[in-house]
């Protein structure tokens, strides 16, 4: 039902339609945003024309001005603003009755005299808060072909959306104001970034805000590849990643350099190469040439092989005969195109002065330099050795040639004190006054000496490689043994000592207890070692005594002795009964003393006076 604000005043309709020319003034509509309707002359006179589709779309053929251009009775002019404009309809031709509006409310902006469907009816539809309209339109017409202009809009809760998400690798080409929240219709209009293609053949994408949510398909963004960018010959390039603004570097094998195709591109642009958006890459593909150093120039008085000028070549400098190189006498040409090193020089040899020689001189010394001659002379008592007479020459490595001679001196006879020096051998002559250089010495020493030195003496050109001595003999055997003894000594020279001592319980009865090593022999002659023996023993009467061997044997000791062997054992009783031993019952000789020194003695045994108590209690108890 319409919602009515005020009452509704009704106009009273004749049969036969309304008269001509006869204004209607009685009816006004009062309604909201309602407007003051003319009579049905007027208003289909103000009746747009109709549409040019309007033929094929079921409006009626008859047009009309007036309800009397109709002609028939139950038959009047309708204005029909959406399609057929003003068209003769019946009296009861209408639309389709429009449903009630759900949180909202239908007002009719057509002339009084229409019913809510009747033909030429117009309709707007408005929502209660907070509820907004659905639909392309508020406003609908009954047209002349009984058919609404539009479906019957909807009111309905107005949901927002909030901040689309971002899609990665897209940038958005078309957006509403910036704000927190966005209405439904809203759209955003999204395309691949620079760099970025699209999974789909359409080139956007759009999301729309509808019932708080965006509406819109999937798109797939891939970053742009620009494929395998190319190696030069002789060369290679760095990353493998060949996507949309990765960089790829170009580098040349040992001994080649890059260079570009084109003489307007830089080293710069065509070392490094850019994947751009449109899949291809910046620049083009370098070059890698051969680097090659200049050719160099013969040094003066000298020259420089001649081979090849590329990377890691090396050529070699020499100089003409009489010059020598100072410098490095090779080069090597370096990656940059360039000879390491500096240019050597040829310079006049000279050798230098001339050896010394001993013994000799120097003539016709007038230079040091290539092909400079020098002459030795030896000097009175020396002996010329060498090569060339003794002239040496400089030559063109800088070295005399050939080696210096040598001026050999004689060497006067050393004297040698208990000894004499002969020529050579054994049985050589005898040296005296002075000999010839190499020439060797015998020494031989006299009686009971002996040579300090087993080098003999060679004469080196007027000096001795060594002068040997004599000296007396040393004592090759070791000093003589002795029995129950020991030797101690440090050394069996001229001069050294050896010392006997006799074991523990011998004593030295003859000879020296120190020898000495004189002239090859020990002087001297060595202890005897004899054991010590112990005196008789003394005892009082009544006391025997034993003695005890080393394998136990006990013997009686009777007859007087007045020694006794070393470590013997004697053994002190008394004889008869009653008797009691006094001291000590055992004596051991030791280093001819007895230990411990005395003898024991024998006294009558003596026993306890037995208590008289003891035995009267024992008698007692009896």
């Amino acid at each position: 039902m319409l919602q009515k604000l005020l009452p509704l005043c009704l106009q009273l309709a004749c049969l036969g339609g309304l008269p001509t020319a006869v204004s209607i003034q009685n009816s006004i509509d009062f309604y909201r945003n309602s407007e003051l309707q003319a009579d049905a002359a007027q208003s289909a006179q103000q009746c747009p024309p109709p549409k040019p589709h309007s033929q094929v779309s079921g409006c009626p053929r008859r047009s009309c001005r007036v309800d009397a251009d109709c002609g028939e009775s139950g038959i009047r002019c309708a204005c029909d603003r959406s399609l057929c404009g003003a068209v003769c309809v019946r009296y009861n031709a209408d639309c389709s009755p429009l449903p009630e509006v759900v949180n909202g409310y239908k007002i009719e902006k057509g002339p009084a005299y229409l019913n809510e469907n009747s033909v030429g009816q117009v309709i707007q539809v408005s929502c209660r808060p907070p509820f907004s309209l659905e639909g392309s339109t508020d406003t609908i017409v009954c047209q002349g072909n009984l058919k609404w202009s539009h479906p019957m809009p909807r009111c309905s809760r107005e949901e927002k959306c909030s901040p689309p998400a971002r899609i990665p690798n897209t940038v958005v080409v078309r957006a509403p104001p910036e704000a927190p929240e966005y209405a439904s219709g809203d759209q955003f209009v999204y395309a691949c970034a620079p760099g970025y293609r699209s999974d789909r053949p359409d080139l956007t994408v759009s999301a729309i805000c509808t019932r708080g949510q965006w509406n819109m398909r999937d798109i797939v963004c891939s970053v742009v590849s620009c494929g395998h960018p190319g190696d030069p010959a002789n060369g290679k390039h760095m990353n493998l990643n060949y996507t949309y603004q990765q960089k790829v570097s170009y580098f040349c094998f040992g001994g080649y350099r890059i260079t570009c195709r084109s003489e307007t591109e830089k080293i710069s642009d065509c070392q490094v190469r850019t994947c751009n958006a449109d899949g291809r890459w910046s620049g083009s593909v370098p070059e890698c040439k051969s680097i090659q150093c200049p050719n160099l120039r013969n040094p003066p008085n000298g020259m420089v092989s001649k081979g090849w000028n590329f990377v890691n070549s090396v050529v070699q400098y020499s100089c003409h005969a009489g010059y020598r190189l100072v410098g490095t006498a090779s080069r090597m040409c370096r990656r940059n195109g360039t000879w390491d090193g500096e240019v050597p020089r040829c310079v006049v040899q000279d050798c230098g002065p001339p050896p010394f020689v001993a013994n000799a001189y120097r003539v016709q010394v007038t230079s040091t330099k290539y092909k400079a001659r020098v002459t030795y002379t030896c000097l009175p008592d020396a002996k010329l050795e060498g090569e060339n007479g003794g002239q040496i020459i400089c030559q063109t490595d800088g070295r005399w040639v050939p080696a210096p001679p040598k001026c050999r001196s004689h060497c006067k006879v050393p004297t040698i004190a208990w000894g004499k020096a002969l020529i050579g051998r054994p049985d050589g002559p005898p040296a005296v006054n002075k000999v010839p250089s190499d020439t060797t010495l015998w020494v031989r020493c006299d009686e009971n000496y002996q040579l300090r030195r087993t080098l003999y003496p060679r004469c080196d050109n007027g000096t001795w490689t060594g002068i040997p001595s004599c000296v007396p003999k040393d004592c090759n055997d070791r000093p003589p043994l002795v029995k129950n003894g020991i030797a101690r000594f440090y050394g069996t020279k001229h001069n050294d000592r050896v010392i006997y001592s006799c074991y523990v319980g011998y004593e030295a009865v003859r000879g020296s207890s120190v020898l000495t090593c004189r002239y090859g022999r020990w002087v001297g002659t060595p202890p005897v070692c004899t054991k010590k023996k112990c005196p008789w023993i003394e005892s009082p009467a009544g006391v025997e005594k034993w003695l005890i061997g080393p394998e136990g044997i006990k013997n009686q000791w009777t007859r007087p002795q007045t020694t006794s062997d070393n470590e013997e054992l004697v053994q002190f009783q008394c004889i008869g009964k009653g008797m009691a031993l006094r001291g000590h019952t055992h004596a051991i000789c030791l280093n001819g003393q007895w230990r411990p020194p005395g003898s024991p003695r024998c006294v009558r045994q003596m026993h306890k006076q037995i208590p008289h108590d003891w035995l009267f209690y024992r008698v007692g108890k009896r």
